[in-house]
């Protein structure tokens, strides 16, 4: 496909995509008009953002503070609140009848009594390693091959994640066996550790599922590409690319509509260009990348 024109190739793709029965687009022109934006801009212009819980992993996976659930050693304490928590606040989180703002407090409340918990629970750095080998986390289909396509193709890749950056990264080497590489940045909850290993304090600010954009990432970190892929599942994850310091040109921003298909379907068609529903798979992701930087 090398010898066509951009608009050759951006039409090819969109085709591609339409018959794609797990995708829906609520305008395909304006995803060819992107896809053409990219290809015109090749590899050396793209970029991507991802989340990573339940994104770059499958809707079953276990998720980043699941993982700390499993630590070894951890005080009964810790896993009481951890599940009190998620029984208070996970149905005012996916609750429409409020809105972002209305559940703004109480994500924060719920993030911050969790790493409150975790400080106090006596978690080491090594029970963590061993926690991710053990626990039943489940990588979406194609996402590692699309990782490992983008840092062999040196393509810069943010990792934006409310979840916890040391588990992730501890995930990407032990599952994925991903090396670090300059190219690939994870932005995220991170710990911070006692000179013995225990878990003592976390980063901030504070990373929740609806204060994901570019003004919570130190601007060194930015992704600074002008044309870039936004991957994400929940409604939050929109804004991943807003509020940079170097505003990107396009965004393909590409959600993954995990459960409740019907009764989200529209609205999230009109927060994604692109929709992939029932826990699809990253190929046509990959489809896309490979034919941006022939």
């Amino acid at each position: 496909m090398a010898h066509k024109t951009p608009s050759a190739r951006a039409a090819s793709l969109l085709a591609k995509l339409v018959s794609n029965s797990r995708l829906h687009m609520q305008s395909p022109s304006t995803v060819e008009s992107k896809l053409m934006s990219f290809l015109q801009g090749g590899g050396k212009n793209l970029g991507v953002v991802a989340d990573f819980d339940r994104t770059l992993t499958s809707a079953s996976s276990c998720s980043a503070h699941g993982v700390m659930e499993r630590v070894a050693g951890a005080s009964e304490e810790y896993t009481r609140t951890t599940q009190a928590n998620t029984a208070k606040f996970y149905p005012i989180e996916i609750d429409p009848k409020l809105t972002i703002e209305e559940k703004l407090p109480y994500m924060r409340e719920w993030y911050s009594s969790n790493h409150a918990a975790m400080v106090g629970a006596g978690i080491s750095s090594s029970s963590i390693d061993a926690a991710v080998l053990s626990a039943p986390v489940v990588m979406r289909p194609g996402a590692g091959a699309l990782l490992s396509l983008l840092q062999s193709s040196a393509v810069p890749l943010l990792i934006f994640s409310a979840g916890l950056a040391d588990v992730i990264e501890r995930i990407l080497s032990s599952l994925l066996s991903l090396p670090p590489s300059p190219t690939t940045r994870v932005v995220s909850n991170r710990m911070s550790f006692s000179p013995s290993g225990e878990v003592t304090s976390f980063s901030e600010p504070l990373i929740h599922m609806f204060n994901k954009s570019q003004a919570a990432v130190p601007a060194p970190e930015q992704l600074r590409s002008p044309n870039q892929i936004l991957l994400g599942d929940g409604y939050g994850d929109r804004t991943m690319c807003d509020g940079a310091k170097v505003p990107p040109e396009a965004v393909l921003k590409i959600g993954f509509l995990n459960d409740h298909v019907e009764e989200k379907l529209e609205q999230y068609k009109g927060a994604f260009d692109v929709v992939c529903v029932g826990d699809g798979g990253m190929e046509f992701v990959i489809d896309i990348v490979r034919e941006v930087i022939e």
